[in-house]
């Protein structure tokens, strides 16, 4: 989506009955334009009508078929996919009394209700034509005009209608406020209960055919109506007026007329909209596009955002912006901007970074004549004081001793006492001193001489960012380590940190202060958020909180008791009661709105860290500089968005089928995954849009998701239960009432009450048989387990055994080795040569011992898994194997890195190596291969040769202590096994793991 901030200028034409006359009129008016298109899901490019149900869904028209918008992502629906479509190129919409949507197109018309579609052909002498429009009467009675011929419809069918001429029935027509006014060829009709009338016939009049007809103001008996290609005309007490081109219209190609939801009257031509003001009418143009648009209509939503479809570039939304961007299209050649300052005679200077100095005044920008003597075009501060001097900070000071910027200045420099160097702040305290934020300290100018403090005065820093005087006269100072206050001719620091802070020596980079009404004091911070300081306690409030940003450059106070603050990521809107809430422990969070591109930023960055950094004008807007130009927030226009957003549950999936009825889903207890898709009709901002959920019955807590549209369940035990999602829009007004579906999982038979009245009838005829066919199962178990546990105590044993005796006879005579010859070592001290062949035979047994306990420890561990992952770990075995052995070994190893519990790879391994060691020790095998495969879900292994095999018959009770420990990892991993075999054809495992 492209997005354009562009500017409204209005033709006002003046309106004097019973004729026209016109002057121009030229006011602004700020919107932010997004394009949608093709890339965006849009079928296709024509947008040919535009509505919005009374669900709240926008409807499209389009020649792909009708679409559906909920202002997150569009749904089309045609032929391909919907039973009952006639024609996917769709013509005009309309939404009838009972919710039912009308579509005309090129096949006759469809009617839309409760999820099914209906067409209903409309067929002329053999010929199907295509309705111009479908219509209701405030009766519901539904009209069509087809080439000519009025249609009527009711109980689903549709008839022909004559035409009434007679002067009682048209007096009789006009009085009947139920009826509509229609429009055909040149004829104006106008309804009266199933019947029309013909109100006045303009084919002597008109060169070209009426598209439209509309009745302005309602009850009024006042038509305007619209031509192909001759304007639009007025007509009232039978006499016609003609309003033109020239009167505010773009084009006299008219297209068609239209009332919104709050009763503006709207024109659309071929290439243009126009608008009536109440005096005439003027040329609506948001999009300022280089080149022509074929607009098809223009509609309001009931948030208030404008909507234009248009022939070949797909659908514009315009909404009004509260941010108006002064950028590189107002003049800015440099729009990376740094100080703002308000000269005491209504003009605004921007200073931007190295590009020199410009001029706003009455909406028009001007590069300052100041910067033809600046002896530095990259200005940090730019500020005047009570004497109208003008004071500029850069890698040096300069200052103006006037208002007119085109008389040379003077620098301020060592002559004169001042020893700053780059100088990020300037201010004026109430006794006239002016002071002096530097990088090298802070500095103050009494009207006769410079006074510098530093380190040597309190200040931990000297590069000083911000300076406020209190209400009580004493100076607070905001530096880049730090808040300090003056008191007498030093400064003390208020330390804003936590106590672990404060033992670390941490204070915050302060770069904006604002004292409040009750004396308290809030500071803003880069990167700490945000600090209020009252009755010396300290509050911090960060994003954790709920504060947009931690960093906090700007604080600056609007009318209604909000605070502005800029950061790197936009500008945001923090009421002050809520912040002072937060810090009095009444919430747990803050409510703050954040504004960007979308409201008008042509870049979210703002810049900081300098003084003055913002103007505040008399009629509350804020100038904040941007590395994208200088914006203007219009705060006394802000509106909150109290439209409730209807929430609905759209699809829901379970792991085999869509569901169709998503007003409840049954579900079998072994398909129990379910996927919800739900949205929120949002029209402003709605990537704000928040949801959460919660499945009552499974999980009785709410999930917040942010802006996630899906909820996803597995394992669903079987219950009832009711899944409800909740939503808010962009200004956190929620649907408490929200979406709701049933959901029932049924249980498996052995669940049911029916199973159980049947064990419970089978328990009380033959229970004794189960008991004690049980017991003798559970004593073959427990036999069962008792030998597992006494081999595997005896594998232990052996185990410990074969280390112990590996230790002792191998590692243990190593080691003594190495201590006779450090002995005899010990005693050629004196003869190098002697000496030296006794360290190379020490030399050579530590590397026989350290060989040694690789391999007890790979015995143990093998050192591939931990160091290279498993996959490498049973590639390195079966490389091993095959460079080993007189078998003809192959292997496919998938990579199962991460697929199976770290604690558990060990496991797997062993069963793997334990598998591969049985085939060579006991298959006497000419061919043996092992296979790990990945799938979605498993990780199946498959370990085969073609050796004598072997009788499975009781191998899990008899047979080695390989098999069962095999068995038994693998149940520990939650797999299965499966072993083939038979005396004379080889042995096949197949092992089945579900992946982690």
């Amino acid at each position: 989506m492209g997005h354009n901030l562009v500017k409204l200028i209005l033709v006002t034409i003046f309106w004097v009955i019973p004729w026209f006359c016109w002057a121009q009129n030229f006011a602004s008016e700020d919107f932010v334009v997004t394009q949608f298109g093709l890339d965006d899901g849009l079928p296709q490019s024509s947008v040919n009508d535009i509505i919005q149900t009374r669900d709240g869904y926008i409807w499209l028209a389009t020649f792909g078929g009708l679409v559906r918008f909920d202002g997150n992502s569009f749904t089309t629906f045609n032929r391909s996919n919907t039973e009952g479509f006639g024609s996917d190129r769709i013509l005009h919409l309309y939404e009838g009394k009972t919710g039912a949507i009308w579509l005309s197109t090129e096949m006759g018309f469809t009617k839309y209700k409760d999820g099914k579609f209906q067409t209903y052909p409309l067929n002329n002498v053999g010929a199907i034509n295509s309705p111009q429009r479908v219509v209701q009467d405030a009766k519901g009675r539904t009209w069509a005009l087809v080439d000519g011929i009025p249609y009527y419809f009711t109980n689903d069918t549709v008839f022909s209608k004559k035409v009434f001429d007679n002067d009682d029935l048209k007096r009789k027509a006009l009085d009947n406020r139920d009826g509509i006014f229609v429009a055909y060829q040149k004829k104006v009709l106008h309804t009266m209960r199933d019947s029309l009338v013909l109100i006045k016939d303009f084919d002597s009049v008109f060169e070209s055919e009426i598209s439209d007809v509309i009745e302005y103001p309602k009850n009024s008996e006042i038509l305007f109506i619209s031509t192909a290609r001759n304007g639009v005309y007025r007509y009232k007490n039978g006499e016609l007026f003609s309003v033109k081109e020239s009167t505010g219209f773009s084009s006299n190609f008219i297209k068609r007329l239209s009332i919104d939801r709050d009763s503006t009257f709207w024109v659309t031509t071929y290439n243009g909209i126009s608008r009536f003001n109440g005096n005439g009418f003027e040329v609506f143009d948001p999009i300022k596009a280089d080149y022509e648009i074929n607009f098809t209509k223009i509609f309001k939503d009931n948030e208030g955002t404008l909507w234009l479809g248009t022939l070949g570039d797909g659908m514009f939304s315009a909404k009004s912006s509260i941010i108006r961007t002064i950028s590189k299209e107002d003049g800015l050649e440099n729009d990376i901007m740094l100080s703002l300052s308000e000269l005491s005679d209504g003009r605004k200077l921007f200073s931007t970074n190295c590009g020199g100095i410009y001029e706003w005044e009455e909406g028009k920008l001007i590069y300052s004549v100041i910067n033809t003597h600046l002896p530095n075009l990259c200005v940090w501060s730019i500020f005047e004081d009570s004497k109208n001097r003008i004071w500029l900070g850069a890698e040096e000071m300069y200052r103006l001793n006037s208002l007119d910027l085109s008389m040379k200045g003077e620098r301020i420099d060592t002559s004169h006492g001042f020893y700053g160097n780059v100088i990020h702040s300037i201010t004026e305290d109430t006794k006239g001193n002016i002071w002096i934020g530097a990088l090298d300290g802070l500095f103050k100018y009494d009207g006769k001489k410079f006074h510098g403090f530093g380190s040597a005065d309190g200040l931990s820093s000297n590069n000083v960012r911000i300076i406020h005087e209190e209400k009580s006269g004493v100076l607070l100072v905001g530096t880049i380590s730090g808040l300090f206050k003056k008191e007498d001719e030093r400064f003390t620091l208020i330390s804003l940190g936590s106590e672990t802070e404060k033992e670390n020596e941490k204070e915050p980079y302060v770069r904006a202060i604002y004292e409040g009404e009750d004396g308290e004091f809030w500071i803003g911070s880069y990167g700490d958020g945000l600090f209020r300081l009252k009755d010396n306690e300290v509050c911090n409030i960060t994003s954790k909180d709920g504060l947009f940003d931690d960093i906090v450059s700007h604080l600056v106070k609007d009318n209604a008791d909000n605070f502005w603050m800029g950061s790197n990521r936009g500008i945001s809107r923090l009421p002050i009661s809520s912040a002072s809430a937060f810090c009095d422990g009444e919430t747990e969070v803050v409510q703050t709105y954040s504004y960007g591109e979308p409201d008008g930023m042509i870049s979210v960055e703002t810049n900081g860290g300098f003084q003055p950094s913002f103007i505040q004008d008399a009629e509350g807007n804020i100038y904040f500089p941007t590395v994208g130009g200088v914006a203007v927030v219009k705060t006394n226009d802000i509106n909150i968005n109290t439209t409730i957003p209807p929430v609905y549950i759209e699809r829901v999936r379970s792991s085999t089928d869509v569901i169709s009825d998503t007003s409840t889903v049954e579900l079998p207890y072994n398909d129990s995954f379910l996927e919800i898709s739900y949205t929120a009709i949002n029209f402003n901002k709605p990537e704000k849009t928040s949801f959460k959920y919660k499945l009552e019955g499974f999980n009785d807590n709410w999930v917040d998701v942010g802006n996630r549209r899906e909820a996803l369940y597995s394992k669903i035990p079987p219950g009832e239960y009711t899944f409800k999602v909740l939503a808010s829009n962009s200004d956190g007004v929620w649907n408490e009432k929200g979406a709701t579906i049933g959901i029932t999982i049924t249980p498996p038979f052995w669940q049911t009450k029916v199973f159980y009245g049947i064990v419970g009838l089978i328990f009380l005829t033959s229970g004794p048989a189960a008991y004690y066919y049980r017991v003798s199962q559970l004593k073959k178990e427990n036999e069962k387990q008792k030998r597992f546990s006494e081999q595997l105590i005896n594998s232990q044993k052996a185990e410990r055994r074969r280390i112990a005796s590996e230790l002792h006879d191998g590692l243990g005579q190593q080691i003594l080795v190495i201590k006779n010859r450090l002995e005899l070592a010990k005693q050629q001290i004196g003869n190098t040569t002697k000496l030296e062949e006794e360290l190379n035979e020490i030399m050579e047994s530590t590397k026989i011992s350290i060989s040694d306990v690789r391999s007890i420890s790979h015995a143990l561990r093998p050192v591939h898994l931990e160091k290279f992952g498993l996959t490498d770990a049973i590639i390195n075995l079966c490389r091993e194997i095959k460079d080993s052995d007189s078998i003809e070994w192959s292997y496919h190893i998938d990579k199962i890195d991460g697929l199976i519990d770290e604690n558990k790879e060990i496991h797997f391994y062993r069963v793997v190596q334990e598998g591969v060691n049985n085939i060579m020790k006991h298959s006497s095998a000419e061919e043996a291969s092992v296979l790990i495969k990945r799938t979605n879900h498993t990780i199946f292994t498959t370990i085969w040769d073609d050796g004598k095999g072997f009788d499975l018959k009781n191998i899990f009770e008899t047979e080695g202590l390989g098999f069962i420990g095999m068995k038994e990892r693998v149940e520990s991993l939650g797999g299965t096994i499966d072993i083939k075999s038979a005396p004379g054809k080889g042995t096949t495992i197949k092992i089945n793991i579900l992946r982690a």
